[in-house]
């Protein structure tokens, strides 16, 4: 098989599963007589994309850049919490550190830390610097936890951020948010 197909049925398949979309797949879809197109457009028509792409054009938008900048409503609303029970004192540590990270996020927007973006924050929690295009096959989330380091941590197989609850001191946290959005700091040692 020529590697042009076999990349071809990968990419589908990446695509169907929620993966990133190659920048690439617009100028490969292209009519062109290249024999490198033409085994690319074969690997397409063997999974089945090429054909519904032309039988429903439309669809077309799935495979396109995502032209929709990440904002701060949008990655607030991917990066769901998981709040302890209400009315423990957990739960108002719990707030307060959420409502510290959401403060965090819109200074991240705003450029005012320095070269974290919010792109980096959700590329450190799941592993992808945007939103696929039929959304995460696993909801995103939050979790909040005394861990070792005060460190926020991910397990991008699950989509889950942890933030540490150990830390008061608002500056000391900003801190350790942008040492681990900026250098993908996972928890490891």
């Amino acid at each position: 098989m020529h590697p042009e197909f076999i990349a071809a049925r990968r990419t589908c398949l990446s695509v169907l599963e929620g993966g990133e979309c190659p920048k690439y797949l617009n100028i490969m879809l292209a009519e062109k007589e290249a024999e490198e197109y033409q085994q690319f457009r074969r690997g397409l028509s063997k999974t089945g994309i090429l054909q519904l792409l032309k039988e429903k054009p439309t669809l077309g938008y799935l495979f396109q850049q995502n032209s929709g900048r990440l904002t701060v409503g949008k990655l607030i609303h991917i990066l769901k919490p998981e709040f302890a029970e209400a009315g423990t004192n957990k739960r108002t540590a719990e707030e307060r550190l959420y409502s510290s990270f959401v403060k965090y996020i819109r200074k991240s927007a705003a450029g005012q830390r320095g070269q974290v973006t919010l792109e980096k924050i959700l590329q450190f929690s799941t592993g992808s610097p945007e939103e696929p295009v039929l959304g995460f096959s696993i909801a995103p989330r939050v979790n909040f936890a005394a861990i070792n380091g005060d460190f926020p941590t991910a397990s991008t197989c699950i989509n889950q951020l942890t933030l540490p609850v150990t830390l008061k001191n608002e500056d000391e946290l900003f801190e350790k948010f942008d040492m681990a959005f900026m250098n993908n700091y996972f928890g490891l040692r």
